[in-house]
């Protein structure tokens, strides 16, 4: 998933994030995911930009490449795909 390249980390860690979120379903419950899904998008949209100001997910380089960006948004994007 996602390639060599640290331009695309994010899709390949957002995919591992998110499975964290399939598993945590599996092992609590529907509502304890949602919860937990919740929390992370907050995080997200009011959180991450204030302690790490706002970034962008392609083209990331260096030290970025593992900032809690990369594996919160990209759960998140990926979980649009989920419907």
């Amino acid at each position: 998933m996602g390639g060599e390249s640290e331009l695309n980390m994010w899709i390949k860690e957002g995919w591992t994030s998110w499975s964290e979120n399939i598993s945590f379903e599996g092992h609590y419950g529907l509502e304890h995911a949602k919860n937990y899904f919740r929390n992370n998008m907050e995080m997200v949209l009011n959180k991450l930009p204030i302690d790490e100001g706002y970034r962008i997910l392609y083209g990331v380089t260096g030290t970025d490449v593992y900032s809690t960006t990369t594996y919160r948004k990209g759960a998140a994007v990926v979980h649009t795909l989920r419907g």
